[in-house]
């Protein structure tokens, strides 16, 4: 009910900002949240505004690498990348992804999520090569942290399969969209978006593989 949520949330940012003031981490949590469900609702444009609004804010009161500036610039990436801005949104990932390896460490969650979706933008902005090699240690390295059947396991299986098969690389896309396949309907259900997904390229990969 995301036309609620939209209406809720504006609601409490402007409460918030009479209370609080506008930079305070209480509003910017809540303008933050409010870009997020734009972005649900599909309002990419109007998601980035406002993820650049807090953005700059918590830049100004929190520091260029303090986690809530650096969520914030993830998000506007991600509002990019759905604009098909793909090279702004692989610049706003790769500054992100520098901070969270240096400050996090190469094998944090947080740092592994921002280089899975970078591996993504450039896949969308048509770099599938350098791509694929980011999915690929993406992919290592969350089964050496996370075991090989945690769900952004076979998340990352699934990405670099699709960049695999951009690639016309079928015969190596189609056992690793397999085995996405496989692990979402074990761990999410057959009904999950993700396992339907999963099923439909496994199909589409095996119809672009026959003669």
């Amino acid at each position: 009910r995301l036309p609620e949520a939209e209406a809720e949330l504006r609601q409490i940012v402007s409460t918030c900002r009479k209370v609080f003031g506008k930079e305070h981490p209480d509003t910017l949590i809540s303008r933050s949240n409010l870009a997020a469900t734009l972005a649900e609702e599909g309002k990419y444009a109007e998601a980035e505004k406002e993820n650049r609004a807090v953005l700059a804010l918590r830049q100004e009161v929190l520091g260029a690498e303090h986690p809530d500036t650096l969520l914030s610039r993830n998000n506007l990436a991600a509002a990019l990348q759905e604009l098909e801005r793909h090279a702004e949104a692989v610049r706003e990932y790769r500054a992100v992804l520098a901070v969270r390896q240096r400050v996090l460490g190469p094998e944090h969650l947080d740092t592994l999520d921002c280089r899975n979706n970078l591996a993504t933008a450039l896949n969308d902005q048509g770099k599938h090569a350098e791509a694929e090699k980011e999915h690929r240690t993406v992919l290592e390295l969350r089964q050496q942290v996370l075991g090989a059947r945690h769900p952004d396991v076979f998340l990352s299986c699934f990405n670099l399969a699709l960049c695999l098969e951009a690639q016309s690389k079928l015969d190596e896309a189609l056992p690793c969209m397999r085995r996405a396949q496989a692990g979402f309907q074990k761990l999410l259900g057959a009904n999950h978006p993700h396992a339907q997904f999963a099923v439909e390229s496994v199909q589409r990969i095996e119809a672009e593989m026959k003669p």
